[in-house]
């Protein structure tokens, strides 16, 4: 993908969205943050978006189309809700993205736990926490701070976890979690698979996006944990398909 073309994209989750996050952005097209801010601010420039701490909002965009809770504040509910599930002992598989950084820097050494992850990021931050921790086997993929491909499906292949944490770019209109590319839906399903029971963490916005790349449909899910800011109808579409949690 161009730099044009990611930023026309951006352009378009605004005027649909209303605000975005650099971190979010990062996850979804797979480049680093700073590659996004200088997106935004590219947009800041040409009048298409209107440059923030940590993002950026619609032109426009007054304090009607600020959520009524603070995104930050969202995101450490779905994050207390998913540690509820955290096992006493055993191998927790992590995806990346905000969210599961998130919920990584909740986890101790004490707590006695492996950690198996894509992310070379949250692998850093487990190892400096002395928490056990592996990195999947496999190749860097472009654009992103991950690890996937060929290698890194044979690995999750021979893992069985209790529990596994994944990240969702957007689920409106699909019959499962995605991921914005078919390298990161690898690892995903892989991980999914590869767990007694697999928790997809979705901030609210994320129930308005499209995503090309669904991962795994909602009954191979064990759980949905999402903010209260989530589409209503969305998630009634979820009913008798996966168990969803709702963090307040």
């Amino acid at each position: 993908m161009t730099t044009e073309e990611r930023r026309r994209r951006i352009a378009r989750l605004l005027i649909d969205a209303g605000r975005v996050q650099v971190g979010d952005l990062s996850m979804r097209f797979g480049v680093s943050c700073e590659t996004i801010r200088k997106d935004l601010i590219a947009l800041d420039r040409q009048g298409l978006a209107k440059k923030e701490h940590g993002g950026a909002s619609a032109p426009g965009a007054g304090r009607d189309a600020i959520p009524e809770r603070g995104e930050g504040e969202a995101s450490l509910c779905i994050v207390e809700k998913a540690c509820e599930y955290m096992p006493a002992s055993g191998i927790v598989m992590l995806g990346g993205g905000p969210l599961c950084t998130l919920l990584a820097q909740r986890i101790e050494a004490e707590q006695g736990l492996h950690v198996l992850t894509d992310s070379l990021d949250i692998g850093l931050l487990l190892i400096e926490r002395g928490v056990q921790t592996s990195i999947l086997g496999g190749e860097l993929l472009p654009g992103s701070r991950s690890v996937g491909g060929l290698w890194a499906c044979e690995s999750l292949s021979r893992v069985r976890a209790e529990v596994s944490f994944l990240p969702t770019g957007a689920f409106v209109g699909r019959n499962g979690p995605c991921a914005d590319t078919f390298a990161q839906a690898l690892v995903a399903h892989g991980m999914l698979s590869g767990a007694h029971k697999s928790f997809v963490l979705a901030d609210g916005v994320s129930s308005r996006r499209i995503a090309p790349i669904e991962y795994a449909s909602w009954e191979e899910v064990g759980c949905l944990i999402v903010d209260s800011s989530a589409d209503t109808a969305c998630l009634d579409a979820l009913i008798g398909r996966t168990e969803v949690q709702i963090a307040y």
